[in-house]
């Protein structure tokens, strides 16, 4: 099996994963920011590769295009810890609040991780709500004030310092989730961040898992849902605003997505 990381596509603008064990996950990146919380227990990861051990109360913060993982050390001193560790995940766009997505654009962590002393009992609860509270609306307000109190607690430095290394997957979907509306190909890729066109495609196969066509397709679509859901526009004007080159074009790909088209999605939202 490869050591490659592997891109872990996120369409949902945030995700709240509530684990109630120590967990495994395989070296991966995605273009969103990761809050972890401890509620108990232990939890192993490894950031940028730096390896830390997330204890009771602690929290770690995730930046963008890093490549992280969880991992486990299974032994009858740890089983006692990892039996009963409980965390939540906190996954979310940074593009969703232009001044997160201005702040890791421009700036990075030496370390990742907030200890239990630098976190209060606010925070504690923020972090709870958020596992019990299922509107998209209030979770983004409790991470923006998650987010805020965390990165004070750390020591932000520029992010084109020499020490920071940023992943050619990260520079590929951060330039399609930018640019998802114009007439995006692979040889725009190759010219605009100046990497090899067939280093580009080797990076859809196998570290992101599809190839560039049906990548795109993916963020299109979603895109497409969005707007399905939160406005009354034409599908016509979804079509064009979500960067479809024609209309049979959107309704193929939506299908090929969802298996709805999208006349059909929106019948049954409004059916609802």
């Amino acid at each position: 099996m490869s050591n490659e990381p592997y891109y872990e596509l996120n369409t949902k603008d945030i995700r709240i994963i509530h684990n109630k064990r120590e967990v495994k996950f395989l070296p991966h990146i995605h273009n969103s920011v990761e809050i972890i919380y401890l509620f108990s227990g232990i939890q192993h990861l490894i950031i940028n590769e730096q390896t830390y051990i997330l204890n009771t109360g602690e929290a770690v913060l995730i930046p963008p295009g890093y490549v992280h993982s969880c991992f486990r050390i299974d032994s009858e001193e740890n089983n006692k810890y990892n039996k009963n560790a409980e965390f939540v995940s906190i996954i979310f766009k940074s593009q969703r609040i232009q001044e997160f997505k201005e702040f890791f654009d421009n700036y990075t962590f030496n370390q990742y991780k907030i200890y239990k002393n630098q976190i209060d009992d606010f925070m504690s609860q923020i972090f709870k709500y958020m596992i019990e509270d299922f509107s998209e609306i209030r979770q983004f307000f409790y991470c923006t004030i998650a987010v805020k109190k965390l990165i004070n607690q750390l020591e932000p430095i520029p992010i084109n310092n020499n020490n920071i290394k940023i992943s050619n997957e990260y520079k590929i979907i951060s330039y399609i989730e930018e640019h998802y509306r114009e007439n995006i190909t692979l040889d725009t890729l190759s010219k605009e961040l100046y990497i090899n066109k067939f280093t580009v495609s080797k990076i859809f196969s196998e570290q992101i898992g599809v190839n560039f066509r049906t990548y795109l397709g993916i963020i299109r679509s979603n895109i497409a849902a969005k707007l399905i859901r939160s406005t009354n526009d034409s599908l016509e004007n979804i079509s064009t605003m979500s960067g479809f080159s024609s209309v049979r074009t959107f309704d193929r790909t939506f299908y090929n997505n969802f298996r709805i088209t999208p006349r059909e999605y929106r019948k049954k939202l409004i059916i609802k």
